[in-house]
């Protein structure tokens, strides 16, 4: 039969054990928290990615068309003299982005 000592020794090891599994139950619940708030940060994430590759294939022709004309812009300036003077042009208006709302924002950065 054990002793008073070791049976005193052995429930405070148990009780050791026990906090230490109840430290690690709860670390494995923020573990688990912390899983579920990446998984929904990155279903966000994908989903504004794809809005955003949608919007890209949407312009895809006006960007073709912007390029198009910007070769042809180069081309021109290779041949004209050179001018002291900065000329617009024009834009298109089929360069002009309408989706949001009645505002019309400039689809085009200006070089």
């Amino acid at each position: 039969m054990p002793s008073k000592s070791s049976s005193s020794k052995l429930a405070e090891d148990t009780f050791r054990i026990l906090a230490m599994l109840s430290r690690i139950d709860i670390a494995l619940g923020d573990v688990r928290t912390a899983c579920a708030e990446l998984k929904a940060g990155a279903a966000a994430t994908s989903l504004k990615l794809d809005r955003a590759i949608e919007a890209l294939e949407g312009h895809s022709g006006r960007i073709e068309a912007l390029e198009a004309r910007q070769e042809h812009v180069e081309r021109y300036l290779r041949q004209a003299k050179p001018c002291p003077e900065l000329k617009i042009i024009g834009i298109p208006s089929a360069l002009f982005c309408t989706a949001d709302s009645d505002l019309r924002h400039l689809c085009v950065s200006i070089l």
